[in-house]
């Protein structure tokens, strides 16, 4: 059978969507043959895949390198010996949609690609010539995966002609997370690294709740913009700032999970990671955290950018201990039956075998 090109240009360690990539290598590894990764060398990825088995193609890349970009590509064309058969290629990241597309044409075989984030964000992340881009790109591929049904819903309303099939990221089993018993509630929040993950909110949240036996622990390393306002948190002495800390570590100083994005966030990472952990939370009612947390059944879902409505939520799993236990089990019930990675192994290659065949 004919193989698999990923493309994934990213460099480093990456984001979220080079953690999933990892977790569909592992889930997949029985099936490694049906895969090749095209990656830069100093990609954990590629790191991660070669100690995997799987066949891998240097792909020298440059962030913001057109000129670079084009000579990397140039140079992918002429490995074509090296890689046969492939009978797809696939880009792992928005940001390079237009080479799968750019191959697919070449090659003369069938195109596609994911896309993790939000095309058109209420944030900054992508400029406008890169949005246009991702567009051309998108609606000229063979098949296009989204990570969600919000980001669905997002290419729809933007008139993206391409319909896109929703492939949720899925995580490896693992145990729950055994934590420590204590007689205060931790809080814990992730995403101390820009604003529109709703650090600015905990200030506020932080005086509200004074008068609670809480804790809150913060992770994350802060950029620039977000720094001053840790730097007020710490001073509250509930406050403790752990930095950038390996994510099982951090679950154990965790009761309830927040989750306050302000704007779309695709599909939250660290709410599936919670759900496995069996941690209950509390997530702002935006993107797709509605996918992932089952509101007053596995978690609480608030309006974004409300105080009002995350200081009520906090109470109440502050007041009702039983409560937060079994929001916990079914949090994990729930990963067990819908968010392993088993399911989303299945699903691409599904996806893709509905895609791999020779173009007329």
């Amino acid at each position: 059978m004919s193989r698999v090109l990923i493309l994934l240009g990213s460099q480093g360690h990456g984001s979220g969507a080079e953690r999933v990539l990892e977790y569909l290598l592992e889930g997949a590894v029985s099936r490694r043959g049906d895969i090749c990764l095209l990656s830069p060398p100093s990609s954990s990825v590629t790191t991660f895949a070669r100690n995997l088995g799987y066949d891998w193609i240097p792909w020298e890349t440059d962030h913001d390198g057109g000129a670079k970009n084009l000579l990397a590509f140039l140079k992918v064309l002429r490995t074509r010996k090296q890689i046969v058969p492939v009978g797809l290629v696939h880009s792992w990241h928005t940001r390079h949609l237009e080479w799968a597309w750019l191959l697919g044409r070449l090659w003369k075989i069938p195109c596609s690609g994911t896309i993790h984030d939000d095309p058109e964000p209420d944030h900054a992340h992508f400029g406008r010539a890169r949005r246009r881009i991702i567009r051309i790109a998108a609606e000229r591929l063979d098949g296009l995966a989204v990570v969600s049904d919000a980001i669905a819903t997002r290419c729809t309303g933007l008139g993206w002609k391409r319909a896109p099939v929703t492939i949720r990221n899925g995580l490896p089993d693992a145990p729950p997370v055994q934590r420590e018993t204590s007689h205060t509630l931790r809080l814990g929040f992730l995403a101390t690294t820009v604003l529109w993950k709703g650090v600015e909110l905990l200030p506020e949240l932080v005086r509200r709740t004074a008068d609670l036996p809480v804790e809150w622990h913060l992770f994350g390393t802060p950029l620039p913009e977000t720094v001053p306002l840790v730097e007020e948190l710490t001073r509250a002495a509930n406050v403790r700032f752990h930095g950038r800390a390996p994510l099982e570590e951090a679950l154990v100083h965790i009761d309830v999970l927040l989750h306050l994005s302000l704007a779309l966030d695709p599909y939250p990472t660290v709410l599936l990671e919670a759900a496995r952990a069996g941690i209950p939370v509390i997530a702002s009612r935006i993107g797709g955290s509605p996918e992932i947390v089952d509101d007053s059944v596995t978690g609480l879902l608030i309006p974004p950018n409300d105080v009002g409505a995350t200081e009520q939520a906090i109470r109440r799993l502050f007041q009702e201990p039983e409560v937060r236990l079994t929001m916990g089990m079914a949090a994990r019930a729930r990963f067990d039956r819908e968010f392993r990675v088993e399911r989303m192994v299945a699903d691409y290659f599904s996806f893709w075998d509905g895609l791999r065949s020779p173009r007329a």
